[in-house]
């Protein structure tokens, strides 16, 4: 809903039965029969009833758009100016309040979500990363948080021989290790359950999709169209597979 079209016919609205209101118990005073004929710059100064009547109708609409049933099924009195239009300028007074505080209603209400904190992710990714991405160098910083976890990853398994995609899946490999090809294995006890297998084959894809997916776009594509909030998520994924390589055992012949 467009909030200040809104709260433009409200005002107008609460307005005229004010006017109105205010004219009829001043009348009332000086006039206590209604035998007394009115000038005609009075009258014709006074909102028109029959136009009121139609913009009541828009306004419990805009009414119940805001809170549901709010514009629905009220009751007035015909005795008096007053009966006849207090009920509806106290729901587009209600209605008001809602449509000029929409905005801020919408902000402050909502669940609060979590926050993604760069300064809480893996050492090897947010350290190389953080002075370039303090520099506004995204792309770059992805890039060296890439290559900070290939070369942990080729560290810990004592291999400088393959890297990144390959490295990840000989690491991964559900196999027993060969000579010269330890395995790198997630945490867990029993290596036949089915949870197990899944964790292991699972880092070892995720590993590759972070590095043909996302490094390889860095260090390729001579400006990626990533948004800044973009490639704060492919920080993450790389702090998500660094903390499985660390976590993973080393597996070799012995």
């Amino acid at each position: 809903m467009k909030h200040d079209w809104a709260a433009a016919q409200l005002q107008r609205l609460v307005a005229d039965i004010n006017a109105l209101i205010e004219w009829d118990e001043a009348k009332r005073l000086v006039d206590p029969w209604g035998d007394k004929p009115l000038p005609t710059e009075v009258t014709e100064s006074l909102p028109d009833e029959d136009d009121l009547v139609r913009r009541e109708v828009i306004a419990m609409r805009i009414a119940n758009a805001y809170e549901d049933g709010l514009g629905s099924g009220y009751t007035y009195r015909t005795d008096s100016v007053r009966g006849r239009w207090a009920p509806a300028k106290a729901i587009s007074l209600r209605a008001l309040a809602l449509a000029e505080s929409a905005e801020e209603l919408e902000a402050f209400l909502q669940p609060i979500s979590p926050t993604l904190g760069a300064s809480t992710m893996h050492p090897w990714v947010w350290e190389p990363a953080k002075p370039l991405w303090a520099a506004g160098a995204h792309q770059e910083a992805v890039l060296a948080a890439a290559r900070t976890v290939n070369a942990r990853l080729q560290q810990k398994l004592g291999r400088h021989d393959v890297s990144e995609t390959d490295l990840v899946l000989q690491a991964f490999d559900l196999k027993d290790p060969h000579p010269g090809k330890p395995r790198l294995r997630v945490p867990g006890n029993d290596r036949s359950q089915p949870s197990w297998v899944s964790a292991q084959e699972g880092a070892k894809f995720f590993g590759v999709g972070c590095f043909r997916a996302i490094r390889n776009l860095a260090a390729h594509v001579e400006n990626v169209s990533w948004s800044e909030q973009e490639a704060l998520e492919y920080l993450a994924a790389f702090s998500a597979f660094a903390r499985w390589v660390e976590a993973a055992s080393v597996e070799s012949t012995g």
